[in-house]
């Protein structure tokens, strides 16, 4: 049976057949809903694509600690939290908070942050040195470093206008 004659059967047109069994907008759901259920009825299911996947709308805010000296000390990041998360919800993304620690296993870490499904991250970079931001360089998302200067490596970042993100114990 064609396609043609599979939309005649269920009372609706050719267009709309291939609006509904690929995704698309432009048929009310009543109809779709009626549409999918005859064609899983009839045993034409095989003609329904699959779903695209929807991308998350997922940030991640990476904390990222090498030593703890400054961020233990200093709590204007939760402001700054707010305020990212205060936007980013403004623009329908959802925050995801991770920590990531130097001194314990790093590649668990990683790892753990590949499986967030996030679309991007923002690194609170103030603790890292170069070779640690070399270690997010791979992961498969766009990111930026706030609060350090890493324009001598290829990525985004925002350095501070205080000495904070240069301290070194």
């Amino acid at each position: 049976m064609t396609n043609r004659e599979i939309a005649q059967k269920l009372g609706i047109s050719p267009a709309a057949l291939s609006l509904i069994i690929n995704h698309k907008p432009g048929v009310s759901d009543s109809t779709r809903d009626r549409v999918l259920a005859e064609l899983q009825e009839m045993g034409c299911e095989y003609l329904i694509k699959k779903a695209p996947a929807v991308p998350s709308s997922n940030l991640c805010f990476i904390i990222y600690k090498r030593h703890g000296e400054v961020l233990d000390l200093h709590p204007f990041f939760l402001l700054l939290m707010e305020s990212i998360e205060t936007r980013a919800r403004y623009y329908g993304y959802n925050i995801l908070l991770c920590n990531i620690d130097k001194r314990k296993p790093i590649e668990p870490q990683l790892a753990h942050l590949e499986e967030l499904d996030c679309q991007g991250a923002i690194i609170f970079a103030t603790e890292m040195e170069d070779e640690d931001m070399e270690l997010f360089q791979d992961l498969p998302i766009p990111m930026i470093a706030l609060d350090n200067d890493f324009s001598r490596l290829s990525c985004n970042s925002v350095p501070s206008t205080t000495r904070w993100g240069h301290f070194r114990p």
